[in-house]
């Protein structure tokens, strides 16, 4: 088909963590951290990378 575009989204990893630690019975303390690895991601079109991006990581208490 004429006009068709041919992207591809590669695959990614992404590596989350979650800790959560009760402190009473009413209290509970929680660390999440998101995408620890970073993994860059590709969106490639005709075998040339068209986007290149990091999704950066995130953390949160």
């Amino acid at each position: 088909m004429e006009g068709v575009l041919n992207l591809v989204w590669l695959p990614f990893g992404e590596l989350n963590f979650v800790f959560i630690r009760g402190l009473t019975d009413d209290l509970a303390m929680t660390f999440k951290a998101k995408n620890i690895g970073d993994q860059r991601n590709e969106i490639t079109q005709n075998g040339f990378i068209k986007i290149g991006y990091n999704r950066s990581r995130e953390f949160s208490f």
